[in-house]
């Protein structure tokens, strides 16, 4: 959302669309984030390893981006997103993802914003010692 109808078909010409099968892993904790991806199809959980061991964060459903936390921190991803069924997706690699953000200042504005508030929703349910321990599930 926030974006024009001509900004929102420049995000969908950049994208490219896959099918993966069930048990994909689509970000691995602890490594660079690949990119946005959204899901068109199936679902994506988003699982943190922790030193007490694997926590559900979410599921994400047709429509749910993930991939932005990475983007917009630079950080390691949080947690490991593997594609639950048949899934598809739509993936706007890293490169492009700035060469749009550049261009189209709001993409970066609402993706910064869901960031934020999913890093303080995964706060809630994750430990704060920093015993994270990537890839851990």
């Amino acid at each position: 959302s926030g974006l024009d109808d001509v900004g929102q078909r420049r995000v969908m010409r950049a994208m490219t669309p896959e099918s993966v099968r069930d048990g994909a892993v689509l970000i691995e904790q602890g490594a660079p984030t690949p990119g946005l991806q959204v899901v068109l199809s199936g679902a994506v959980d988003v699982v943190a390893g922790t030193g007490i061991g694997s926590v559900r964060l979410k599921q994400l459903q047709p429509g749910d981006v993930f991939g932005e936390m990475g983007l917009i921190t630079g950080r390691p991803a949080s947690a490991r997103c593997v594609a639950v069924g048949a899934t598809r997706v739509a993936r706007l690699a890293t490169p492009a993802f700035v060469e749009l953000q550049a261009a189209l200042p709001t993409l970066g504005t609402r993706l910064a914003e869901l960031s934020a508030s999913r890093e303080a929703f995964n706060a809630r349910f994750l430990p704060d010692d920093g015993d994270a321990r990537p890839g851990a599930l």
